[in-house]
């Protein structure tokens, strides 16, 4: 029974997407729209490169290493318009925590963030770099790691795309794979 005293906050993503929400894929609109969070598993494939220095940059930044057919457990907390994200490969978890900074989403892993914008395209979400941070303070774009994704959506689940790179080293590290709830 639903008690009209309680008042539930709406999800991070539909708090910064709005009805836009509504038009992605119900595996993702579900998804991203439970106030509670969720779970999701599925299957990548990372890539590295960037060279010895690449591969250490990837390392300090916590990013996970190389390999096909990867098991991944996506898991996302919420709490009080914040979520948390938990990415966990084989041997390394990548956390973060996300959040609407002015209407873009913010996310930051330890000391360093990015603010996004999200942009609903069809069946995909694209995630539109914005801003990168160090201890909370804008990096100039020259000098920023820059990361670029999409999740592309069904109704069963959807395919998740990320590549990440650094000034002068390129991309240092790039993952495709799909997740399903």
């Amino acid at each position: 029974m639903n008690d009209p005293r309680i008042v539930s906050e709406p999800s991070l993503y539909r708090g910064l997407l709005g009805d836009q929400l509504d038009r992605l894929p119900g595996s993702l609109r579900r998804f991203h729209d439970s106030p509670r969070g969720g779970k999701a598993l599925g299957t990548f494939r990372v890539v590295r490169s960037g060279g010895r220095i690449g591969g250490l940059v990837a390392d300090l930044l916590g990013l996970p290493k190389a390999g096909d057919h990867l098991p991944v457990e996506l898991e996302v907390v919420a709490e009080q318009g914040r979520e948390r994200w938990f990415r966990r490969f084989p041997g390394k978890t990548l956390a973060s925590k996300q959040w609407n900074r002015g209407g873009l989403l913010m996310e930051s892993f330890g000391l360093g963030g990015f603010t996004n914008e999200l942009k609903i395209e069809g069946s995909r979400m694209h995630h539109i770099q914005r801003t990168a941070y160090l201890a909370g303070v804008p990096l100039p774009r020259a000098l920023a790691p820059y990361a670029t994704g999409y999740v592309d959506g069904d109704e069963t689940g959807w395919r998740v795309v990320v590549k990440i790179r650094v000034p002068l080293l390129g991309e240092i590290v790039a993952y495709d794979g799909r997740v399903e709830p």
